[in-house]
């Protein structure tokens, strides 16, 4: 794998240390083959592979990536996305985990697993990611939303799992918290901080300072979590359509209100018109709805979508 021109200076650090983490987990993997092993939804590609510790990685990527871009742009995510995973020792599946070049460090995701089949939504999506079903091993991840609204604050969590057979130290660190202790084999240890996002913030990545000593191994380094906006808007259209025919436009919204609530969305542009020409759906947070609208070109040439929601 490679990068032509190579990146030098800042950019070679950022790309390295956003992608390389991914990477590590192809080394001497083996391809499942069993039939109907993974399921995924239809816009995402997915692999499966067993790696020489036991634990399982499925590397996932767009189905049609737009743009290096989308490693930033939350307009440009997939939401929910469910992964269904069926192998003869899925039962013994301790935790899972999500990593992403969009958000630095592991990110613990819940999952069940029920008549032999591993169940894991995840929650977003920007070009690429890798879940990581483990078996063994020492893991810290952060545990908690995967987003921060601005202008508001949450209770992050640093997890650091032993799914080894020995009793290990370990030191967390999250911000300014920190705990010590002697984990045993199958448990758990957190350390807990409260972030906040100011309103007029415009990353779209909170860093967080941590750090996991475990044993000799350091497990520490920057975490991030994702910032939105109360309601975050994605917009997907064909990059082509003919006059004599319609195309789907379909606007992705997802809340952080603290309640459900009546969304109007309305799509407009002066080159297309839209069927039906707005729609109202109800909206329950951290649940991400699609709508879908017919678009039909009136005119010849590009066109810009505007969609509003109120």
């Amino acid at each position: 794998h490679g990068l032509i021109p190579q990146p030098v200076g800042p950019a070679a650090k950022e790309i390295g240390d956003r992608w390389f983490p991914l990477f590590r987990w192809f080394r001497n993997r083996q391809w499942v083959l069993t039939p109907h092993a993974l399921q995924t939804d239809a816009e995402v590609a997915a692999n499966l592979y067993r790696v020489p510790d036991g634990n399982y990685v499925v590397p996932m990527t767009l189905a049609s990536p737009r743009s290096a871009e989308a490693t930033e742009a939350s307009s440009r995510a997939r939401f929910g996305i469910g992964v269904n995973v069926r192998v003869e020792d899925g039962g013994q599946v301790r935790a899972v985990y999500l990593l992403t070049p969009g958000v630095l460090g592991y990110h613990k995701l819940p999952f069940q697993c029920l008549k032999g089949t591993l169940s894991v939504t995840v929650p977003r999506l920007n070009v690429a990611g890798l879940l990581v079903l483990a078996k063994s091993g020492v893991f810290a991840a952060l545990d908690g939303p995967p987003s921060v609204v601005r202008g508001s604050s949450a209770r992050i969590r640093l997890t650091v799992d032993n799914w080894t057979a020995a009793t290990v130290p370990a030191t967390l660190t999250l911000q300014d918290q920190t705990t010590s202790c002697q984990l045993p084999p199958g448990k758990s240890a957190q350390v807990g901080a409260t972030v906040a996002v100011p309103a007029e913030a415009t990353t779209q990545r909170l860093a967080l300072r941590t750090a996991a000593k475990v044993g000799d191994a350091d497990l520490g380094g920057m975490a991030e979590v994702w910032t939105d906006d109360p309601l975050v808007l994605q917009v997907a259209a064909p990059p082509n359509a003919r006059d004599d025919q319609t195309a789907d436009v379909k606007v992705t919204l997802l809340s952080h209100a603290g309640k459900g609530a009546n969304v109007r969305i309305e799509p407009a542009s002066p080159a297309m018109t839209f069927q039906p020409a707005s729609r109202t759906v109800a909206v329950t947070p951290e649940q991400p709805l699609t709508a879908t609208f017919a678009a039909k070109p009136n005119r010849a040439g590009s066109a810009v979508v505007q969609v509003t929601a109120s």
